[in-house]
């Protein structure tokens, strides 16, 4: 298997399990849009007020990944149904930021492990470098960073 698929086939179970986002940016209505498209985007609708995630989605989709690496979709497949299962117990990120009313709350800082604290700043900071999050998003995760960043 070439190092192209298998590339390919890590960034398309990263997707699927949220630990990638796709690159992109939100419009003011709350639309999502690549920041590049390819020809498997143009069947697909565009965003819009009830589907602000159509190609959210799709960008995920194996199809779509294949296009962006020039792979064959079949081998994409083969290739991240080849990559050895995850760990039961993997960190899978940190809490959700905001629920439209509030913090969600996770762990509160004092009772968190010195590991946790670092995991949940390493991926918040993944989360900030993705550039797929709205603005209001991104000073949240930039604002728990420097809570958790205080108790260290």
């Amino acid at each position: 298997m070439s190092d192209k698929i298998q590339a390919a086939a890590q960034h398309y179970v990263d997707l699927k399990h949220r630990r990638r986002h796709p690159v992109g940016k939100f419009d003011r209505g709350g639309r999502w849009y690549p920041a590049q498209e390819h020809t498997c985007c143009e069947s697909i609708r565009g965003p819009s007020r009830a589907y602000p995630y159509s190609l959210l989605t799709h960008c995920r989709s194996a199809a779509h990944v294949a296009a962006e690496h020039g792979v064959e979709k079949a081998a994409l497949l083969k290739a991240a149904k080849a990559l050895p299962p995850e760990p039961e117990n993997e960190y899978d990120g940190p809490p959700r930021l905001y629920d439209g009313e509030g913090w969600v709350a996770g762990l509160p800082v004092a009772q968190m492990t010195p590991e946790k604290i670092d995991r949940d700043i390493a991926a918040y900071e993944r989360m900030i470098e993705s550039r797929s999050y709205p603005s209001d998003t991104v000073a949240l995760a930039q604002q728990r960073i420097n809570e958790l960043r205080r108790t260290q």
